[in-house]
């Protein structure tokens, strides 16, 4: 039964979403109550995809102890990268999940509709799965219009930012939710451009430049942004030739916790420098896929909404695919 989604709750909302990312992925859906009636079917079958519902930190450590006496931590048969927990809570909430070998994926359980959500789930976890070249066509519906800039300077970072705010307002987004998303942008390719690059030790070699610094982006330090939106979901990929970015660095970008004036985004400009756990905090979801020495891809995700409170509470995710 390799090819199957295996769902830890018995939640109804849980199940109406795993069920239509089963659907979307094209997984068999398994469904049980109990930690150790899923950790006794990994052990016995295996799976493609655990959701395990966290409700508690105790809850957790059931599992984890139930993993450790009957497959093994760091088995073969459960690998971190197909483990996707369902939480209550932001993940600045759960430290407790980033400190353990089987953190790979979270969703946080505000889905709204689960069948919309689901459906960006389920292509989420399809594109995951898929080892070959994808980008960020693959995470939105079919048909979505898809723009692509190759940066030749970080110079250009700017006019890729204000680029992306113009894409935004010709789909009618909120001037406020615009900015969020294209602050996102600028982090991003600031990340890129600056962060990424290391030399053969694995040491940064820009990250002592101003931001403000002028590189060329040729070979290996070429940068490719992508931005589309098919109606529901704005999404923007940036990918770096480098592969640099390593499980624990990524989870320190994205979890960091930041003080309530932190989160104040600038409304007057982009290039806000607000960092990749405000981005996360403020609506978007991270897929994030590196292979090492090769090169790394982050996507983030947005669904547009009616107004900027359901844009900052809406449905979102951090997903990885982590390869050394």
């Amino acid at each position: 039964m390799i090819n199957t989604l295996l769902l830890v709750s018995d939640n109804l909302e849980d199940h109406a979403f795993a069920t239509e990312v089963a659907k979307v992925s094209g997984l068999a859906l398994k469904a049980v109550s109990k930690p150790l009636e899923a950790v006794e079917f990994v052990a016995a079958h295996g799976v493609c995809a655990i959701f395990y519902e966290i409700a508690s930190e105790s809850a957790f450590r059931e599992f984890e102890d139930l993993v450790q006496e009957k497959i093994g931590l760091f088995s073969d048969h459960l690998d971190p990268n197909n483990v996707h927990f369902l939480c209550t809570e932001n993940l600045d909430r759960c430290l407790y999940l980033l400190q353990s070998p089987l953190f790979g994926n979270f969703v946080l359980r505000n889905y709204g509709d689960p069948k919309v959500s689901g459906a960006i789930y389920g292509r989420t976890l399809r594109t995951q799965k898929n080892t070959g070249k994808q980008g960020l066509g693959s995470f939105l519906k079919p048909g979505a219009h898809l723009q692509i800039v190759h940066l030749a300077s970080s110079l250009q970072k700017l006019e890729a930012v204000e680029a992306t705010k113009k894409y935004l307002q010709a789909a009618k987004f909120q001037t406020r939710t615009s900015l969020v998303i294209a602050n996102a942008v600028d982090e991003l390719i600031m990340n890129a451009i600056f962060d990424a690059p290391v030399d053969d030790e694995g040491k940064m070699i820009y990250n002592s430049l101003p931001r403000s610094a002028e590189l060329a982006l040729a070979g290996r330090a070429a940068v490719e942004m992508q931005l589309g939106f098919d109606g529901i979901c704005v999404g923007i990929s940036v990918t770096d030739q480098y592969g640099s970015l390593d499980k624990a660095r990524m989870l320190k970008l994205v979890s960091k916790s930041y003080a309530a004036d932190d989160y104040k985004v600038r409304l007057t400009t982009a290039s806000a420098g607000i960092g990749l756990a405000t981005v996360f905090r403020l609506g978007g979801s991270f897929v994030i896929r590196s292979q090492a020495k090769k090169k790394t891809e982050v996507t983030v995700l947005f669904q547009k909404t009616a107004n900027y409170r359901d844009f900052k509470d809406q449905f979102r995710f951090l997903v990885t695919q982590i390869d050394s």
